[in-house]
């Protein structure tokens, strides 16, 4: 490897783990009110650790993009500002060839932030989810009571949890089991906790049961009861969704083709997996294309340095994440969702060539 690639490489990582260091902390510190409450549900240290960690990998798929824009950027205009470039250039050096090292690291990011979004962040999400879930059969009153951590669709849950979080006044909870087609309501005066098993007071049950005769029995079940115990597995049966009612995010590259070729496979999560491919895609490509978007604004043309390159970069990053967050919006109509994903890169590929056209010919 040539010095001056040694040396290119060696100031943008620095520059680079700087960025992805601070980005971190910082989204973490945004989801520090969500660590405090798993924290506050009795877990340990180390599944605390552990639950922060599992965190990373899919803070690093959104933030790695980021932290190559802003490295290559600051890179180039450290060189510029610095006259390394223009003694690079009287050299003999063209811009190509300085600016092969940063493709080349472009090229690879890529690969490792689609590794990232594509194997480690749905795992850790999912081990993530584990933790939650595991967390909910210590303390189910104020896991429900905070939606924070558990968000139960279908479903509406109200209760007054006591200061002690043992004991639950006024329940209501609706359910709707998708896994036997049953809707159920339950209404309690007072539900208790001792060790594993869960207690109740002037509890009402009713139960909806689909059929297609009518004419056999009663499809609704009314059932009231003075006290009432059962296992707490049964709470925590209820907060689990079967696995196919996943969200696809949980799901690794090799399930979501798998999900795409099964014949068994209903035309809403053939969708849903089309638009979870197209999204990872979509961020490890804009990795590259970031990175050489901050190699081109980096590299000023004239001694007046105008702020017009930062301008150009937050407009064209703005524009992909707005084009990103409207794509999901379309997650069920392809082809609209697909054109949303290219526009910004078609765009910046636009952008490219005016800014390499610019620099080639000196012009500002």
């Amino acid at each position: 490897m040539p010095i001056l690639w040694c040396y290119i490489l060696k100031n943008f990582f620095k520059i680079f783990l700087f960025c992805v260091i601070g980005l971190v902390s910082s989204f973490i510190a945004m989801k520090t009110q969500e660590i405090a409450r798993f924290a506050a549900f009795g877990a340990s240290w180390s599944s605390i650790v552990v639950f922060v960690a599992c965190q990373i990998p899919y803070i690093l798929s959104m933030i790695i993009p980021i932290a190559s824009l802003i490295a290559s950027m600051l890179l180039f205009e450290q060189l510029n500002n610095t006259k390394e470039l223009i003694a690079f250039r009287t050299s003999g050096l063209s811009i190509a060839t300085l600016s092969i090292p940063i493709v080349m690291i472009a090229f690879l990011l890529s690969i490792g932030n689609f590794v990232i979004m594509a194997e480690f962040s749905p795992r850790c999400r999912l081990y993530s989810h584990h933790l939650v879930q595991n967390i909910s059969i210590t303390n189910p009153f104020l896991l429900i009571k905070k939606t924070g951590l558990r968000k139960l669709k279908n479903s509406y849950i109200d209760m007054n949890v006591t200061r002690l979080k043992k004991e639950a006044g006024d329940v209501v909870v609706v359910l709707n089991n998708h896994s036997y087609n049953r809707l159920s309501l339950m209404v309690a005066k007072k539900l208790m906790m001792n060790n594993n098993l869960m207690f109740g007071e002037q509890v009402s049950l009713i139960s909806h049961i689909a059929q297609n005769d009518l004419t056999l029995y009663d499809d609704l079940i009314i059932e009231n009861q003075e006290t009432m115990s059962t296992s707490i597995d049964v709470l925590f049966a209820l907060m689990q969704r079967p696995l196919d009612m996943f969200e696809l995010k949980y799901f690794s590259l090799k399930h979501l083709f798998f999900l795409l070729s099964a014949t068994t496979s209903s035309s809403l999560m053939i969708k849903k997996a089309q638009f979870e491919v197209c999204r990872r895609l979509f961020f490890s490509c804009i990795t590259f294309f970031f990175m050489l978007l901050g190699l081109f604004l980096g590299m000023q043309v004239g001694r007046i340095h105008k702020k017009q390159a930062l301008c150009t970069a937050v407009f064209l990053v703005s524009f992909t994440f707005i084009c990103a967050m409207a794509a999901k919006s379309f997650s069920l109509f392809f082809y609209n969702m697909l054109l949303l994903y290219l526009l910004p890169i078609f765009v910046l590929i636009l952008a490219f060539w005016r800014l390499w056209q610019s620099i080639l010919n000196g012009v500002k």
